[in-house]
């Protein structure tokens, strides 16, 4: 974890923005991080979209965050995950939002105009 992520002031900064900004003002919040437990629960759990990219050393964080993302249908996000990241330059979108479909719950290709979409079975 950073030393930002450490310090009281700068966890209450982060709970307030992933709180109280996102959900209650309608504000975006971006979280760029090499490592999806870089920063505390409270960033991973209240994104509204997490965007994975090709991880080669921290396989057993993604499938951490999976399982938590996805619950007993984690396996299914791994295979989606796997097959995303089999081509290059390619992303994984994990989409939070309560009010989209979902079938649209995991993206690639999100930023063309027709993102493909996986179930995760």
């Amino acid at each position: 974890m950073t030393d930002f992520a450490k310090s009281k002031d700068s966890l209450n900064l982060l709970n307030t923005l992933f709180t109280v900004y996102a959900h209650h003002y309608n504000c975006a919040v971006f979280n760029l991080v090499q490592s999806a437990f870089a920063l505390p629960p409270v960033t991973r759990n209240n994104s509204t979209y997490i965007i994975l990219m090709r991880s080669l050393s921290d396989a057993a964080q993604i499938k951490n965050l999976l399982v938590q993302q996805f619950g007993t249908k984690w396996r299914g996000a791994y295979q989606a995950y796997q097959e995303i990241m089999s081509k290059p330059f390619q992303a994984m979108l994990i989409n939070n939002d309560p009010n989209s479909p979902p079938s649209m719950r995991i993206l690639s290709h999100f930023t063309e105009e027709y993102p493909i979409a996986y179930d995760p079975l």
